[in-house]
């Protein structure tokens, strides 16, 4: 039946968006949330999808060998406000690159509303500087540890204000404690949040269904090619 078919299918995709393809990474995490009741519609886009792979197989990862193993890391943070019209949550993703290409990825929809784009963008910084952690005590176990502060960078000026400073968090009552975590390791010095213009979020493809032009650009800029 339909769901089955479903089902194997966005497994498919999941599994190539896992290994080697993080421009895949929106479409599949969009297209899951109709697992339990698909439609036409979303199996369409399904096919869609599968013909967007077909006309790209020979597109994979690429990595630039440099003097250091830990040349040119960098992580971007990003949210797409309320963009989910059955729920109104956001959809937050990152994206880290080292040596040109991707090396961990996410897009996914966050588990509350946010009041606003600032809460929104504030949310997922704390869910990116949990994953910049883990990356980074990988990188120390095998001998490659990166410089601290390390930056993140994300678009939004409310959200890299509230890492800094706490002035603005008596109209933020909603924000729980373990969303904190960008403040305090910005405080602690091992991360700092600096300010990226939009058009230079590469993370816009994980929150976002972009224009050609923009896809092709951020795909590029993970190192997709």
């Amino acid at each position: 039946d339909l769901k089955r078919r479903y089902l194997q299918a966005i497994g498919s995709l999941m599994y190539a968006m896992l290994a080697t393809r993080p421009d895949l990474c929106y479409s599949v995490g969009y297209l899951s949330r109709f697992a339990d009741n698909p439609s036409k519609e979303a199996w369409d886009a399904v096919i869609h999808t599968f013909r967007y792979i077909a006309g790209t197989l020979d597109y994979g990862l690429l990595y630039t060998p440099g003097t250091s193993s830990t040349l040119g890391f960098s992580a971007y943070s990003d949210s797409d406000w309320a963009s989910c019209v059955n729920t109104s949550r956001s959809t937050g993703g990152y994206v880290f690159t080292l040596s040109g290409g991707a090396i961990s990825w996410s897009s996914k929809r966050q588990t509350r509303c946010a009041k606003s784009s600032c809460d929104a963008e504030y949310m997922q910084l704390g869910n990116t500087s949990s994953e910049a952690i883990h990356l980074d005590q990988q990188l120390q176990e095998i001998g490659e540890p990166l410089a601290h502060p390390f930056p993140i960078l994300g678009d939004n000026t409310g959200a890299i204000a509230l890492t800094k400073e706490a002035r603005f968090h008596n109209s933020m009552k909603c924000i729980r404690p373990s969303e904190h975590l960008a403040r305090e390791l910005v405080e602690q010095k091992t991360i700092t949040v600096e300010y990226v213009p939009t058009q230079d979020m590469v993370t816009d493809i994980m929150t976002n269904s972009l224009p050609r032009r923009g896809f092709k650009k951020f795909r590029e800029a993970m190192g997709v090619v």
